[in-house]
């Protein structure tokens, strides 16, 4: 989905509309084309995670390409606790004419049996132990859930100093069942004075936002300015 991630902190951030004080996390968007292309990714690390993952781009014409993109991931971690996931995405390009670029797109990931690890909670002012990789928690107590978005991006040429951008956003977290598991009053030899599991009720999420933005650029002998104009809106709703 990514081509790029840029952070735009300072100095690095002038020039780019709407900054913050704190800094912006800059993500490009991967547009299907402009060539056909197809890779397989696979990958095993230490603790026996496995990672697979297609990627294909097919062009139907030089004005609609489209992008397909399969992983699936058998997660380990150090703590010993692992899940299954597999994630799948969609994303069209068509440019109906040259001064016109519409990109929607599709991403779902579902996350299965994703095992809770303890978080550790010291009995006093002291780092609790080290814990060895071994799995604290009954089995039960796991994570499922789905995240999916779908969206559509366009960019229209108006003229040579005039552009539109526009995009509109749907996004969707659907938590079957989650949890929490507490090691609390740990103390330096690595005894739990209690384990708590709190158990999260099934929850869903969903958002829809969007933005429509005009950039506007003219020069004044060997300076260039640009004149942003951005309507936003934000719906979520539980």
């Amino acid at each position: 989905m990514r081509s790029s991630t840029s952070v735009r902190v300072g100095l690095s951030s002038l020039g780019f509309p709407f900054t913050s004080r704190t800094g912006v996390v800059d993500h490009a968007f991967r547009r299907p084309g402009p060539e056909r292309r197809s890779s397989i990714y696979t990958s095993i690390d230490m603790y026996g995670a496995v990672a697979i993952e297609d990627d294909a781009t097919l062009l139907f014409s030089e004005q609609l390409s489209v992008n397909v993109a399969l992983a699936a991931y058998s997660r380990e971690y150090e703590n010993a606790t692992d899940l299954l996931q597999h994630v799948e995405n969609v994303s069209v390009r068509w440019r109906p004419i040259d001064t016109i670029d519409i990109v929607p797109f599709w991403i779902r990931s579902d996350v299965y049996d994703d095992e809770i690890g303890p978080v550790y909670a010291p009995a006093g002012n002291f780092a609790p132990p080290t814990p060895g990789r071994n799995f604290t928690g009954p089995q039960g107590a796991t994570y499922e859930g789905t995240a999916i978005n779908y969206s559509v991006l366009s960019d229209v040429v108006v003229s040579d100093g005039c552009m539109l951008r526009g995009g509109l956003f749907r996004s969707l977290f659907d938590d079957k069942q989650d949890f929490a598991n507490l090691m609390q009053g740990v103390t330096p030899e690595g005894d739990v004075a209690r384990h708590t599991l709190i158990a999260d009720p099934a929850s869903k999420i969903a958002s829809t936002s969007g933005e429509l933005r005009s950039t506007h650029r003219f020069a004044t002998g060997d300076v260039a300015h640009f004149i942003h104009a951005s309507l936003s809106l934000s719906r979520p709703r539980i």
